[in-house]
């Protein structure tokens, strides 16, 4: 997966600093808000207090950022028709190269 992500985003051979979890989440974040209704649970989230201090494993924090990558690009659309029937359309949305690029930089320094 490291050598698809890094040919992918042009990083194959690359100088990856170190990444912390907390940058890793940051930019993930960064690239989520690109959709406004998921900036505006970020920001709700972001206001709460946390409560209880979490930890994420390293083979958590692969799957879980497998799984934003695959949801980043995919815009899932719930229409309902005037006969009362509903149709469901999946289609790439796209995602600022830049962010994107970025967050995955950021990965690949953390799994290093």
């Amino acid at each position: 997966m490291r050598a698809q992500l890094a040919s992918t985003f042009g990083l194959l051979g690359a100088s990856l600093p170190t990444v912390s979890e907390g940058e890793l989440a940051q930019q993930a974040l960064m690239v989520l808000s690109e959709d406004p209704a998921t900036a505006v649970a970020i920001s709700t989230m972001v206001d709460q207090p946390i409560r209880v201090a979490q930890k994420l494993d390293l083979g958590a924090t692969i799957a879980l950022t497998t799984a934003v990558l695959v949801v980043l690009q995919t815009h899932y659309k719930f229409e309902r028709h005037t006969n009362g029937t509903w149709t469901l359309k999946l289609e790439k949305k796209p995602t600022s190269e830049l962010l994107l690029k970025t967050l995955v930089q950021k990965l690949l320094g953390y799994s290093k």
